[in-house]
Parts: structure tokens; sequence; C-alpha cells
């Protein structure tokens, strides 16, 4: 299997859709080929990159704060 068709198996596999306003699905796709001659293909989701903490969580202290906590352990 040569990269050409490697490629288009990637490219089978997408499905891109909205999840919500900032969350994708299926934008990225890979397809390995195994020393056995096997093909493995997946789509991955991405989301934003912001730390959405649970209502129950108390916040996090500042970067600076919590380098001198984990230094100190």
């Amino acid at each position: 299997m040569n990269f050409d068709q490697l490629y288009q198996r990637a490219c089978d596999t997408l499905n891109p859709r909205s999840l919500s306003q900032r969350t994708k699905a299926s934008f990225v796709a890979a397809a390995l080929l195994s020393d056995s001659g096997n093909v493995y293909v997946r789509a991955a989701s991405t989301a934003p990159a912001r730390w959405i903490p649970a209502p129950n969580m108390p916040p996090l202290p500042p970067w600076s704060q919590r380098e001198k906590t984990a230094l100190s352990s």
C-alpha cells in the first residue's frame, strides 16, 4: 500500500460535523500501516483549549503559586 492509498483511507474516515458552537468532530484523520499489512484508521475530535471547572470545584491558584507548591513538595 502506498502513501496515496493510505491518504485516501484517512480521508474516507472523515465525517466533519459540529457538536456544539465550539466543538467539532472528525476534522482530523490518520491511517497507519502496520508491519503485518493491517491498516488502522481513526478520526479525532477537537475542543477548545480552555479549562472550564465543574461548578463544585474550588478555584485554582495562579500558575506561579501552583509552581511554588509543586517545587516545595
